[in-house]
């Protein structure tokens, strides 16, 4: 059993396009992935199907970028000149709900106006609990649009998924003897009957989704309070909004062709390596991040709006700053608004009477979706973290031409960015080993240069002068002119001595390239303080 299943039925012969095949595979012919997009080519006998799985990406509409569903779409043509029965199976298992298998989960079918859907869950959900990256307080959602061709049935895996291999259709019936997954593996089935194919291709699509809310509980001060996805500010709740989810799959679809055109000629302008790069990586910055909002009396506040992270991968912090670092362009190209959600949740806390550091906390937290705020970061993080976010903030106002963060939070009594800009100040000449992440992956990402007794690192040193410099073009942005003059002035002369200290080998390794990293952003901020020939 495999948490999602799909099956196409040809003249009878059931062949597997993806989980684990019980008889026969469809053989695989190309893979190709976009920023939106996973399709997969396979042959199925005498038929071609093209399987599609889109996330989409929205950066014109929040609301739909706050969905937390995807598609599935499968077509298939003949490919010998004849018509050929086709039928298509996909099914989902309560794997999706817990990493614990014998975790009772319950289930239900709902036929409303427009899709037929299956809906699972917990019976005691855990709220705000993750264990192995599974939400232990979500609701699973799979289903497609109403129409006569598409049969569904839940149940025990062999038997649902034996019917359909028997008669290319399902029973239309639902098991009500709710269990644990394991539990005679319950599935939750839909099948779409696409009649006769000839070479004119023809397509079924399914839709499917894990929703929570509220998704994050977060501390910014004395008080903590759950945030509520989005898009519960256009919907009342996620069944209304996977229903509009599955009927806009053309439109949706077509909002993909042209993002992913749009971003893929971007690329390839730089390079074809670039242009691979950027098809692989766009979902994976964009799935671990949620836009929430506040519930009050009056329900959700559409003027507070925050965006949280997920670090995936060697641990589950949330808002890590340097992973923000790392993904900060794409979030200035794709919508610089954005960025300023992810922003806001760590100047928030920040500058809250709980936080008493004066230099950046390095993230919000351990274990999302709990964000309590680091209340005691380890000052061996500060200069990266102070550059980081003095960098960030600055191109945000810079890309959004919105400057409201900035005068939010820098006129707070105890503002965070003036403090983290002495404190890069103080330090960013001779960082050492102060400063560095200990992740493998950033530390080589970076270039990071570490030797037992703490040899100076160039690519730290660069990072906290460049934030010393965000921070005059912040302080100027805010009429703090004279505050201005003076972080110019001393980035200018830092970035002198650091030029002269990395010609004379003090600072760097030969074989830097991580100092790239941190070149961009003096780019990016249109600083050009670094010189030419570095």
């Amino acid at each position: 059993v495999l948490a999602w299943t799909g099956c196409v039925r040809v003249d009878g012969t059931v062949y597997t396009f993806t989980g684990v095949p019980s008889e026969n595979a469809t053989m695989s012919q190309v893979w190709r992935v976009t920023p939106t997009r996973t399709v997969q080519t396979s042959q199925a006998g005498p038929v071609q199907l093209t399987v599609t799985w889109l996330s989409p990406l929205e950066p014109d509409d929040l609301v739909k970028q706050s969905m937390p569903f995807v598609y599935m779409s499968v077509k298939a043509a003949s490919t010998d000149g004849a018509s050929h029965s086709v039928e298509l199976y996909s099914d989902l298992t309560g794997e999706w709900l817990s990493s614990d298998l014998s975790t009772p989960i319950t289930w239900s079918g709902t036929s409303a106006a427009s899709a037929i859907y299956h809906k699972a869950a917990p019976i005691s959900p855990k709220p705000m609990t993750e264990t192995s990256d599974i939400a232990e307080d979500a609701t699973l959602y799979f289903g497609m649009t109403k129409a006569s061709a598409l049969t569904w049935q839940s149940g025990f895996a062999d038997d649902v998924r034996g019917q359909f291999n028997k008669s290319g259709s399902l029973i239309d019936k639902g098991d009500d003897a709710h269990r644990a997954i394991q539990d005679r593996w319950p599935v939750f089935s839909l099948s779409w009957d696409l009649g006769d194919v000839d070479d004119n291709a023809k397509e079924a699509v399914w839709a499917m989704g894990l929703a929570r809310s509220p998704v994050v509980q977060y501390t910014s001060g004395s008080s903590s309070e759950g945030r509520y996805p989005y898009y519960l500010t256009e919907y009342s709740n996620a069944d209304d909004a996977f229903e509009a989810f599955i009927a806009d799959y053309d439109d949706a679809a077509s909002r993909a062709d042209s993002f992913d055109a749009k971003i893929m000629s971007a690329a390839g302008g730089v390079s074809s390596n670039y242009a691979d790069l950027i098809a692989l990586g766009t979902r994976q910055t964009f799935a671990g991040v949620e836009f929430t909002v506040s519930q009050g009396d009056n329900g959700y506040d559409t003027s507070d709006v925050l965006a949280f992270m997920k670090q995936s991968g060697d641990s589950e912090r949330v808002n890590a700053v340097e992973t923000l670092y790392a993904s900060w362009p794409a979030f200035l190209y794709v919508n610089a608004t954005w960025a300023g959600y992810l922003l806001e949740p760590l100047l928030r806390f920040q500058s809250s009477n709980v936080y008493t550091k004066d230099f950046a906390a390095p993230d919000l937290g351990t274990s999302y979706p709990s964000a309590p705020g680091n209340k005691s970061p380890s000052s061996s993080l500060a200069v990266e973290a102070c550059g980081d976010m003095l960098i960030m903030a600055f191109s945000q106002a810079q890309m959004s031409g919105d400057g409201s963060l900035l005068g939010k939070y820098v006129s707070q009594l105890s503002p965070f960015l003036p403090d983290g800009a002495h404190y890069s100040y103080s330090f960013s000449t001779t960082p050492s080993r102060a400063g560095q992440t200990t992740s493998f992956a950033t530390r080589q990402a970076r270039g990071v240069h570490s030797h037992a007794d703490g040899v100076n690192n160039a690519n730290l040193a660069l990072k906290g002068i460049i934030g010393l410099q965000a921070m005059a073009g912040i302080s100027t942005a805010v009429q703090k002119l004279d505050d201005a003059t003076v972080f110019a002035n001393n980035a200018t002369s830092m970035i002198d001595t650091w030029a002269e200290e990395l010609q004379s080998d003090n600072l760097a390794d030969p074989s830097h390239t991580g100092l790239m990293y941190n070149l961009f952003a003096d780019r990016l901020l249109k600083s050009e303080m670094v010189p030419d020939d570095v």
